[in-house]
């Protein structure tokens, strides 16, 4: 089965490329994954520094790599929708360019939706991750994690992992969301709550060399009014 791995970025620090790079190769030297293509979205960074290591990647890459590069940042959910535009295979996979739950994070999704009757499976964070957070992405990460919970029935137990993976049939729910920030992994999980699709959850675990960075209280702010919209939509 073919798998398409989309892994957007924005204004990421220059070894994070070069460690996104070793990953890539990793995937292919331990050859658990045998037919999959990484689709990579520029979120319209503003630095210089991503020129050379894009085309080295496309270089090293060239079978297995598809570059997307976005003039404007539009913001992470609307980079993760640009790439699932570009997905053909049958099972498509979201990840941070980090690979912040590591490989077999990537490989124990991947099995699962080649092995097992399920449509769309999202990490859950254990506690440990939440130690490791900035305390503004700490804040909206539980109180999002909370009303997912409670707006879905009990489906949902955590939204903002950062890494979902899915069967082809599914990314036309998440194209029909309309937030393009970090909230749209939200909208996306309640709108497939409501849909006929089978749904379940993997357990993960940051490195223990996780960066994070704080959001910014223009973010937060963008956020939460991001979040309110999607509320009042399911509401009224």
């Amino acid at each position: 089965m073919t798998l398409d791995v989309i892994i957007p970025f924005y204004n990421v620090k220059e070894h994070i490329l070069d460690v996104f790079e070793q990953n890539i190769k990793q995937i292919v030297k331990d050859g658990k994954i045998k037919n999959f293509n990484i689709i990579l979205v520029n979120d319209g960074s503003s630095t210089f520094i991503h020129g050379r290591h894009i085309e080295n990647l496309q270089n090293t890459f060239p079978d297995i790599l598809e570059y997307v590069d976005l003039e404007k940042n539009i913001g992470k959910g609307g980079a993760i929708k640009k790439g699932m535009e570009k997905s053909r295979a049958e099972y498509a996979i979201f990840y941070d360019i980090d690979f912040p739950f590591g490989m077999n994070a990537l490989y124990d999704m991947y099995n699962r939706l080649n092995q097992e009757d399920i449509d769309l499976i999202i990490a859950k964070r254990d506690f440990s991750y939440y130690d490791k957070l900035p305390w503004k992405r700490k804040f909206i990460s539980i109180i999002v994690k909370l009303i997912a919970f409670v707006f879905s029935k009990g489906t949902i137990h955590d939204s903002q992992a950062g890494l979902k993976g899915m069967k082809k049939k599914v990314i036309p729910i998440l194209l029909e969301t309309h937030s393009n920030s970090f909230i749209m992994d939200f909208e996306f999980l309640l709108k497939a709550s409501r849909r006929k699709i089978k749904m379940s959850n993997i357990i993960v675990t940051p490195n223990e060399d996780i960066e994070f960075t704080n959001f910014s209280n223009q973010v937060l702010r963008n956020e939460i009014k991001g979040l309110l919209r999607i509320l009042i939509s399911k509401i009224s």
